[in-house]
C-alpha cells in the first residue's frame, strides 16, 4: 500500500498537463505570451500588452516585461514562491496593468497552475469577478 501511496502522488499532474512534482525544477524559466482569456473568452488580438515576459528565477526572483500600445516599456520586479503543494505561485511586487481598452488587472497575489511542463506554462487568476488565463511558452 505504502508503494501505491508513493506511486499515487509523483503521478500527479496538473490538469492540462505536467506532473506537479516537477513545478519546481520546470518554472524557472523565461517565458513569453502566448494566449490570453478572460472569463472563458480570447482577447489575446485586443490587448493594449505586447512582447510580455515573465522570468521565474533560481533565487526566487519575479520579473514581468511588458510594452503598451503606444511601446511604452514597463517592468515589475518581485518575488515568487510555489505553496507547499505545487499548486499555486504566490507573487509578490506584481502591479496592475490594463490589458484592453476595457480590461484592467489589479495586483496580482496569486496564480492557479494549470499546465506547467518544461516548455508551456499555463496558469489562471481572478480579478474582479472574472478568472483570467494566460498561456506562456518558452521564451
Amino acid at each position: 500500500m505504502l508503494l501505491t501511496g508513493i506511486l499515487m502522488t509523483s503521478c500527479k499532474k496538473f490538469d492540462d498537463g505536467g506532473k506537479i512534482k516537477k513545478a519546481e525544477k520546470n518554472i524557472k524559466n523565461t517565458w513569453k505570451l502566448e494566449a490570453y482569456d478572460v472569463g472563458g473568452t480570447a482577447v489575446t488580438s485586443d490587448l493594449l500588452i505586447q512582447s510580455f515576459t515573465e522570468v521565474y528565477n533560481e533565487d526566487g526572483s519575479y520579473i514581468r516585461t511588458y510594452s503598451d500600445s503606444a511601446g511604452a516599456a514597463f517592468s515589475d520586479t518581485g518575488t515568487w514562491a510555489l505553496t507547499s503543494d505545487n499548486l499555486m505561485v504566490n507573487l509578490n511586487g506584481v502591479g496592475g496593468m490594463m490589458i484592453t481598452d476595457s480590461i484592467t488587472v489589479d495586483t496580482i497575489s496569486s496564480v492557479t497552475i494549470l499546465q506547467l511542463e518544461k516548455d508551456e506554462f499555463k496558469y489562471s487568476f481572478s480579478d474582479n469577478g472574472l478568472i483570467h488565463t494566460i498561456s506562456l511558452e518558452l521564451d
